[in-house]
């Protein structure tokens, strides 16, 4: 077991997973299942770290401040007092690694990576600085080569590390360094089994490499995630399970229906070929919420595909009234 800084929402980050596309964005025509929801659902489960180490105090009276005033979200504070106690021991890890998440928190990207890496020149074992200097050269600098640089420097420290593992994960995928992104999401997977998100990202870059057989056994972990019915449905269809993606909206649909689970169950369908359902359903949709954009485009799409020209220009038109600025309306259009 070893040490490590205190945990929390400002201290040990890790990069976001970017994987939800608002419904619309991306269609193209309803022989798949729309893209996940909008809003985006809270995703959680997994500590970012999964080592019970113990938590080291503070390396000084000022460090603490430092600590306390970040706590109270007080960064201009927290970053005058952690200036002083880096410039009064530069070599002191702590200070510099507190001084880094107050100044990204004041969004100062450059210093705060700075000040991560001069933590890490002074104790190279110090996991949250490479964790959040990994994130930050990721979400912020799109620098994915220098981030997998850090994550891999975390990882010999803290092998297990679940968010410098995911770190590694996104900085290959953003290289295109396909399988071994795969490895590195599902090592990742197994540091922290509960990320729901994290396994969503794995199976959806599963699907990408065509190893349906393999996502599919993830979605199954994920099927009744109740924030993630329609995302997990959606990639079911990608993968040409439409068995499986109207399994999960049935059951979706029976605890809670919704015009967006009904666009989805519709598509599903007419991806397995049921297209008199999937009218129903975008019908049903309309029902539910008539000012519902999509709803309104698939069914025109399916209208067009019928031949009813009169009707699919009558609901695409709504569409697009309903969704102006939205790709979806564009395609309407």
């Amino acid at each position: 077991m070893t040490s490590k800084l205190r945990n929390g929402s400002w201290f040990g980050r890790r990069a976001t997973l970017a994987w939800l596309i608002p419904f619309g964005a991306a269609v193209a025509c309803s022989a798949g299942t729309p893209p996940p929801q909008e809003p985006d659902p809270a995703l959680g489960g997994g500590d970012a770290n999964s080592e019970p180490d113990e938590v080291l105090p503070a390396s000084s009276s000022d460090v603490q401040k430092g600590i306390d005033a970040i706590q109270r979200e007080d960064f201009e504070e927290a970053r005058r007092v952690l200036s002083a106690a880096h410039a009064a021991d530069p070599k002191d890890p702590q200070a510099a690694f507190y001084l880094g998440v107050s100044l990204e928190a004041l969004e100062e990207t450059d210093a705060a990576l700075d000040a991560y890496r001069q933590a890490l020149a002074a104790d190279a074992s110090l996991v949250e600085a490479a964790v959040n200097a990994s994130a930050l050269l990721l979400e912020k600098k799109q620098d994915a080569a220098a981030a997998l640089e850090v994550a891999e420097q975390g990882l010999r420290a803290a092998p297990n590390n679940a968010a410098l593992l995911m770190n590694r994960a996104l900085g290959l995928e953003a290289l295109g360094r396909g399988e071994a992104a795969l490895d590195a999401y599902e090592k990742a997977v197994a540091a922290a089994p509960e990320n729901h998100e994290l396994r969503y990202a794995y199976a959806e870059l599963l699907v990408g490499a065509n190893k349906t057989e393999r996502a599919k056994a993830e979605l199954e972990k994920l099927a009744n995630v109740a924030e993630l019915r329609g995302a997990v449905a959606n990639l079911f269809g990608r993968a040409g399970d439409f068995k499986g993606c109207l399994r999960v909206l049935d059951a979706a649909l029976a605890d809670a229906p919704t015009a967006d689970l009904y666009v989805r169950r519709g598509a599903c369908k007419h991806g397995a070929g049921d297209d008199s359902g999937a009218k129903a359903d975008y019908e049903k949709a309309i029902e539910l919420d008539a000012s519902f954009a999509p709803a309104h485009y698939y069914l025109g799409m399916h209208l067009k595909e019928a031949g009813n020209k009169k009707l699919a220009i009558a609901s695409l038109q709504k569409a697009a009234e309903l969704a102006p600025d939205t790709g979806l309306g564009k395609r309407a259009r």
